[in-house]
């Protein structure tokens, strides 16, 4: 801004020098100073219809964000569902209480203990598709083919 005050000034001053008639000086500098004027106004209402538009593009910007992220949010969900190992679950029915429930497959884990009575279930993983031989201390020989040993494998 101050690049264009000194050469407006410069011009102000080579057209003092060059024209020496008062009045035709006066009517030359009212008709620049009306140019400048007119190009300042432009310059200004330019300014605003881009300070709205850039408005316009900042809340795009927000709401596109909110939907990438959202989107992030939804495809970190399928690859943990793809790749990540699966844990397998089960339904158990509790036989002391009847209560069911349900728990993640672990080998290793060899008993549960019931949510509703706190009593402890044994668990025999020995048999195929973690059925029941119908000896386990749990159903007592009452397991059928779809709920084997008091639980439903998902």
């Amino acid at each position: 801004m101050q690049e264009l005050n000194r050469e407006y000034k410069k011009i102000i001053e080579d057209l003092e020098k060059n024209i020496p008639n008062k009045e035709q000086l006066n009517y030359v500098k009212e008709q620049i100073f009306k140019i400048t004027s007119l190009f300042m106004e432009q310059l200004e209402k330019i300014l605003e219809v881009n300070e709205v538009r850039f408005e316009i593009l900042e809340k795009k910007q927000e709401e596109t964000d909110r939907k990438v992220n959202g989107l992030e949010d939804i495809l970190n969900d399928i690859e943990r569902d793809i790749y990540l190992e699966e844990q397998e679950e089960f339904n158990i029915i509790c036989p002391y209480c009847n209560y069911e429930f349900t728990a993640e497959v672990d080998e290793e884990r060899k008993e549960i203990i019931c949510p509703e009575c706190n009593n402890v279930i044994e668990l025999d993983w020995s048999e195929e598709e973690y059925g029941c031989s119908g000896n386990c201390s749990s159903c007592h020989g009452e397991c059928d083919d779809d709920d084997k040993k008091g639980t439903n494998k998902k």
